[in-house]
């Protein structure tokens, strides 16, 4: 999956991984984390 975020992100904080980020959007806020540059192709 493609989100748009690096591991490096300032919104991965206090031990937040991208991984749970993607982990804890899924299902209802998929266009969230969706690199919405995908979505337009």
């Amino acid at each position: 999956m493609f989100t748009g975020r690096r591991p490096t992100d300032s919104a991965f904080t206090e031990g937040l991984t991208l991984h749970e980020f993607a982990t804890m959007a899924l299902p209802e806020k998929v266009i969230e984390i969706v690199d919405p540059s995908l979505l337009w192709r």
